[in-house]
């Protein structure tokens, strides 16, 4: 089965998250799976129960219908349109059949019956109707989310096949985000969900992201999953920010949570007694890559880092990895090589691992936890510095952990900390263990992102790793060079982690 999903968003107003001054939440929800003409679907009636809890949770009153017919659907949005209130924030979520038809977007009822996709006006709702519906509201945000299913293309009377969902402009202050490409088809995933909706309801549940944050790490997770088949793209106009779920809102507090109010570059601070220590490194901009290196680090070019960011000062150790594991949210590591665990680098960790750990301590926290970009990598290890390493240029003798860099723990890894920081207090960025970042692997730097993003579209059945390790000579240690391996692979792999700066 193939599905093709929409979101799109309105937004009129400032900043607005879950919490006790929020304006009123209301969202309708549809699934549709019990098709009489067309071939009926499975996970709709699942979608739709399940993104009903996950928004009851986010404060949002919820009206939740299934398998209506074309009257049913039209009546149900016109009761949606008269519970909504000027200023307040409202939600649509479609699951079901959906098709394009010259440029516009329909929802099919479960009465649809289409021998032609020309019919389409006549048996479906015009997806444009629900979000004038919305923009005739007034509302300060509108969200319309559709995850239209269907197997194959339809004809027209041509003999034309039409598939998926065409392009929607954002018009001001709005988000429009698709589960694929436009005209594409989109995977309906194997378990309780389609493959977007099962990646959405992970993600909204997140405290401390902003609406794009939460679609982005969607459309990384969905393209690593579908092995770059289906990679989902948003357009947007918006001028203010809104947060499903805020920092901390919801959110399991430690008794030893530190409270910071403002964070200045250069300080050091956890979140809770157990959590790696951060140190806030400062905005700025940088040339990522050499034109002297391999394919894969050309071209060269400058990249900007728009915000303060707080990151690892280590590499996560086996003992911050171990609460993860102790509460049931992490696998065990089975291996630590004959070493030791407590402050050594965690090792023989996924990327897959890593991200059930960032989200983890992200859940824990209440703040906004995740792998670094491979941009923000490369940023906080040259720290300011051009050259090979944030030192110079030549390994030199006890400055990494590499098999020939001259240090006490070559052929090992060495406890966190052992060597000196860079200028911006971060440690063993050179060495130790491949450190995992967030972004799909690509042969170059070719159309990579210039604003520090991580580039989540392409060949997403790899993952990048960074900074070399014990296993390893001088030359995988360099600030420019690149890994990769696949999403499951454990190997000499660890990862640090890096924390948003609410602004």
């Amino acid at each position: 089965m193939m599905c093709i999903c929409l979101a799109a968003a309105t937004q009129i107003s400032t900043a607005l998250g879950a919490g006790k001054d929020a304006k009123e939440r209301v969202a309708l929800i549809i699934g549709n799976t019990a098709y009489q003409s067309l071939p009926p679907l499975v996970n709709p009636g699942n979608d739709a129960a399940d993104m009903a809890k996950a928004l009851t949770a986010l404060d949002f009153k919820v009206i939740v219908k299934t398998d209506l017919d074309l009257a049913s659907m039209r009546t149900t949005i016109r009761e949606f349109r008269k519970a909504l209130k000027r200023g307040a924030i409202g939600l649509f979520y479609y699951s079901g059949h959906g098709l394009q038809v010259d440029g516009i977007n329909y929802l099919l009822p479960v009465d649809a019956a289409v021998e032609f996709a020309e019919d389409m006006p006549k048996v479906a709702v015009d997806a444009n109707d629900v979000l004038n519906t919305l923009r005739a509201k007034k509302l300060d945000f509108s969200f319309v989310i559709l995850d239209a299913c269907r197997n194959n293309g339809m004809k027209r009377r041509d003999n034309q096949t039409v598939q998926g969902l065409a392009r929607m402009d954002a018009p001001q202050g709005s988000l429009i985000a698709y589960s694929t490409g436009p005209n594409q088809l989109a995977s309906d995933g194997f378990g309780r969900n389609s493959i977007y909706t099962g990646e959405l309801l992970k993600e909204i549940d997140q405290p401390g992201l902003r609406v794009e944050d939460v679609f982005k790490r969607v459309r990384s997770s969905v393209s690593r999953t579908s092995g770059g088949n289906q990679v989902p793209v948003e357009f947007t106009s918006l001028v203010a920010d809104f947060y499903f779920k805020s920092a901390g809102a919801g959110s399991v507090q430690t008794a030893n949570a530190v409270a910071l109010p403002k964070l200045n570059i250069g300080e050091e601070f956890k979140d809770c007694e157990t959590c790696p220590l951060l140190v806030v490194v400062p905005k700025g901009k940088f040339v990522m890559g050499s034109e002297r290196g391999k394919r894969e680090q050309r071209p060269a070019r400058e990249v900007t880092i728009a915000q303060d960011v707080a990151v690892g000062k280590f590499e996560v150790t086996f003992d911050e990895w171990g609460v993860c594991a102790t509460e049931g949210a992490c696998p065990a590591i089975q291996s630590d090589e004959g070493w030791g665990k407590g402050k050594r680098p965690a090792i023989n960790v996924s990327w897959d691992d890593a991200r059930q750990y960032v989200r983890w301590l992200s859940r824990r926290t209440g703040q906004a936890y995740s792998l670094p970009s491979e941009a923000l990598w490369e940023y906080a290890a040259r720290a300011g510095t051009a050259t090979k390493y944030w030192w110079g240029d030549a390994v030199g003798t006890d400055l990494a952990n590499c098999r020939n860099c001259g240090s006490q723990w070559d052929g090992q890894t060495a406890p966190v900390g052992s060597g000196k920081p860079n200028s911006f207090g971060l440690h063993d960025v050179h060495g130790n263990v491949w450190e995992w970042v967030e972004d799909c692997w690509h042969s170059s730097y070719r159309k990579a992102p210039s604003d520090g993003s991580a580039w989540t579209t392409g060949s997403c059945t790899q993952s990048v790793l960074r900074g070399g390790s014990w296993r390893d000579n001088d030359r995988a240690a360099q600030v420019t060079t690149r890994g990769r391996f696949g999403l499951g692979t454990r190997n000499d792999f660890g990862f640090r982690v890096v924390r948003k700066i609410p602004q």
